[in-house]
This record gives structure tokens, C-alpha cells and sequence, in this order.
């Protein structure tokens, strides 16, 4: 290899390298302007304003649902999720997907929390079918008590569920959920077997801007910031 192709190799690479520094000072500058400014904002000194029918819900958790369609693992990513009274939770996928298939037949699943760490493989088995792909290598998994249920090794939480009940909402699916067992990282819980969410930070999906977001540091106690109300 003569001069001219190294030195052409090693300025290539320095332009990557510098493209990346750029990137990540991009984001993280980006980043700081966006937590500035919902810090900033007074919300008492603007008015509430007819924007239309437009879905706006907060973010919800972003979770990796686990099952078994024709006794093949498959994973899929859910946002559309949350808890009803303090034992159920339920998870809405459209009818159209393939895991609606496993989920009824086994009348089970697992529900797998998302860190930054797994996110391109949870984001990954949301865009692709099962019907078209075959997803049951995209995660180290491992089983628990019920059969069709795979859970995600590396997530920091995943619970084993079964369906107690199966609502018809248009072009949804919901599957209200029971959970059987729940498996946590060691290192997210603490001595009261009791798991700490200060020490990660699970990952959020906002519809409006299509972003997967991160949890933030916390801003107060509950049933102890209403003592500093005063009428």
C-alpha cells in the first residue's frame, strides 16, 4: 500500500471520528436546551388553547413483550400500555399482529422493561413482523413458571403474566394481565426486596414526536408534597 492510499485511510477515518464528536456534542447540546426550557416555563402566565382532535397523552413506558406463535419465540414492542387497579396491567396491540396469535393460544406473556442498553433491539422487533421475520434470536432469553412466556435476560425487569381477560376495542386487542411472577436485576433492588427506579432509567416512548425518552431524576414525594399547599 503506498503513501497516498494510507494517508487517504487516515484522513477518512478522521473525518468519521470527527462526525461523531460532532453528533454526540449535537444531542448532547440539544438535550440541555430542551430540560432548560421545561424548566423555564412558566405555565401560570400562558392559556390553554384549542389545538383539535389530537391525540396528546403523556409518554408511557416502552416495554418488549415476549411470546410463543406456533411454539417459536417471538418479541414485540409495546408502548399502548399501563395498570389497572393495583393487580392488572394490559397491553393493546393491534389485531393485525402476529403475536395476537401466541398471546391467545397460550394465554400468556411476558412483559420486559427497556433501558437505553437493549433499545435498538427493542425498537428493531417493533418495526419488523413475525409474520416476515423470525425474531427469536434478537434477545438472550430465559423461562419461568408458564410455557409461552420468554423473558429478556439483559432487561432490568420482566414479568411473567397470564391473560385473565381479552377486550375487543376497534383495531385493538387489549390484554388485561395478571402477573405471576416478577424477575429483577440485582443490582436494581433493594434489602427489602423492594425495586429501586432511581438507579436506572427505564425508557418512555412521546407519540407526538416519535422519541424514545428517558425517565428524569425525581421531583418530589408522594403524599408529602400536598403538606406544603396552603389554602
Amino acid at each position: 500500500m503506498n503513501v497516498s492510499k494510507v494517508l487517504n485511510i487516515i484522513l477518512a477515518l478522521a473525518l468519521v471520528a470527527l462526525g461523531v464528536q460532532l453528533n454526540i456534542k449535537s444531542n448532547n447540546t440539544e438535550n440541555k436546551q430542551l430540560e432548560k426550557q421545561s424548566q423555564t416555563i412558566d405555565f401560570s402566565k400562558g392559556e390553554l388553547k384549542n389545538i383539535g382532535k389530537k391525540f396528546s397523552f403523556i409518554p408511557t413506558p416502552v416495554v418488549v413483550a415476549g411470546t410463543k406463535v406456533d411454539n417459536k419465540i417471538n418479541w414485540i414492542t409495546f408502548s399502548n400500555v399501563g395498570y389497572m387497579g393495583m393487580k392488572n396491567i394490559f397491553v393493546g396491540s393491534q389485531k393485525r399482529h402476529y403475536s395476537n396469535i401466541g398471546i391467545k393460544e397460550n394465554m400468556t406473556i411476558s412483559i420486559n422493561m427497556v433501558t437505553e442498553s437493549i433499545l435498538d433491539k427493542a425498537d428493531y422487533v417493533g418495526m419488523v413482523s413475525g409474520k416476515e421475520v423470525d425474531k427469536s434470536k434478537v434477545f438472550d432469553h430465559f423461562s419461568g413458571d408458564l410455557i409461552g412466556a420468554p423473558m429478556i435476560k439483559n432487561a432490568p425487569i420482566a414479568m411473567e403474566c397470564k391473560v385473565v381477560k381479552i377486550l375487543d376495542v376497534g383495531n385493538y386487542d387489549y390484554f388485561v394481565l395478571e402477573v405471576v411472577n416478577t424477575y429483577a436485576n440485582d443490582q436494581i433492588i433493594d434489602s427489602k426486596s423492594k425495586i429501586d427506579f432511581n438507579k436506572f432509567s427505564p425508557i418512555f416512548f412521546e407519540m407526538n414526536s416519535m422519541k424514545y425518552i428517558k425517565t428524569g431524576k425525581p421531583v418530589g414525594a408522594g403524599f408529602q408534597e400536598g403538606r406544603k399547599y396552603k389554602k
